[in-house]
């Protein structure tokens, strides 16, 4: 690991993500490679900020990892190839989603008084 970093997003009405930033090389049959990709997906963005402090600590600077590539493209690495959203992120963009539908039922309700 060359450098590890977390990277705080601060969002307008929303919470802040953390996304870790990561940076490596590797070396595929003496050619050496560098990567910033966490997952084939790229890099996991999340509420907690707890989340991204375990990857940080798993992928600290200077700590030797295990790089996974691509055979046929070498320069397309991944450390974690199991990495997947948060599962806390989709809860909260749901909670999000009921919530904005409640409050657009509570307008009709109150104010158009639609359902009288």
């Amino acid at each position: 690991m060359v450098s590890s970093e977390i990277k705080v997003r601060q969002r307008f009405l929303l919470p802040k993500l953390y996304e870790p930033k990561i940076r490596y090389y590797y070396s595929v049959s003496g050619k050496i490679y560098h990567s910033n990709k966490f997952s084939p997906e790229g890099n996991p963005l999340d509420i907690q900020e707890e989340y991204a402090q375990r990857i940080w600590q798993k992928y600290r600077p200077g700590k030797s990892v295990v790089v996974y590539h691509n055979p046929d493209k070498p320069h397309d690495a991944a450390l974690d190839l199991g990495e997947r959203l948060e599962t806390s992120a989709i809860v909260a963009v749901g909670i999000a989603i009921c919530a904005g539908l409640a409050v657009i039922v509570l307008m009709m309700v109150f104010v158009l008084g639609i359902f009288d």
